[in-house]
């Protein structure tokens, strides 16, 4: 028994370990990096408007995305927020929305979801988030938005392969001791 408790323990303190590594690894994900966005319409082959790549700082990165007076976006260090700046009814058509995108891959995969800062109806429509290890697709067709609403992305690092390794192996071995007991 004492041995098992030992290897509990042990377990709980690699977890614990684990646990505040990764957290630390996506508190800077995006700081730094240079992103570009792209606003595609009818389908994510078309580019309506590109801007140049950004570096991500603590400021506002976009005021107002491709000068239409429509969005406004920040990225930090594990957000992307759009800030709607008037009263809009995105149009519907198969795909009509915006692409975060790595194109120096120098991001580490990263997994996006949705948290949603809206009070307008219009959210339960075709919206739609895909993403890849280089870019987030973000469609917004028919989405109906009052200004000052949010969409806030939460980006994370997908879990390194070491890290799932590690837990398996620990996994097996507390597996393993278990039977040895019980042949005991």
């Amino acid at each position: 028994m004492k041995h098992f408790i030992k290897h509990i323990t042990l377990g709980a303190v690699l977890g614990l370990a684990m646990l505040v590594s990764g957290t630390g690894q996506a508190h800077a994900l995006l700081l730094g990096e240079d992103i570009r966005t792209d606003f595609l319409a009818p389908n994510t082959s078309t580019v309506q408007f590109s801007d140049v790549q950004t570096v991500v700082d603590p400021g506002v990165e976009y005021a107002d995305f491709a000068n239409l007076g429509r969005v406004e976006i920040d990225f930090s260090a594990n957000l992307i927020k759009l800030t709607a700046l008037i009263d809009y009814t995105f149009d519907s058509l198969p795909f009509n929305g915006l692409r975060f995108s790595d194109e120096n891959s120098t991001i580490p995969s990263w997994i996006a979801s949705v948290n949603v800062g809206m009070t307008s109806a219009g959210l339960l429509g075709n919206f739609g988030l895909s993403h890849s290890d280089n870019e987030i697709l973000l469609n917004v067709q028919g989405l109906t938005v009052n200004a000052g609403e949010m969409i806030a992305l939460n980006v994370k690092p997908v879990p390194e392969p070491s890290t799932l390794l590690l837990l398996g192996t620990g996994l097996a071995g507390v597996i393993a001791w278990r039977k040895r007991q019980a042949n005991v």
